[in-house]
């Protein structure tokens, strides 16, 4: 999910329901190019403006400029 509060301030936020497996956990934060395993923390932290829901983990972490251009121009190779 991606929460934008302006454009200099846009989340992504990863949602994990049931029982989630800890070494997919591992691996999705080092997934998105320019975020830093440091630079997620848990929802709900007020910022990106989300609750979660009952037996729900939520992380969220501003995506830079550059990344959000990378992942799009991905996004949009994969269409094509």
């Amino acid at each position: 999910m991606v929460r934008a509060a302006d454009p200099s301030e846009v989340y992504l936020v990863i949602t994990v329901g049931g029982i989630p497996d800890p070494r997919v956990i591992a691996v999705i934060p080092d997934a998105v190019p320019g975020i830093a395993r440091g630079d997620w923390l848990p929802e709900p932290g007020g910022v990106a403006g989300i609750s979660p829901a009952p037996g729900k983990v939520k992380w969220s972490a501003i995506i830079p400029p550059e990344s959000q251009a990378e992942i799009l121009s991905a996004a949009d190779n994969r269409d094509q």
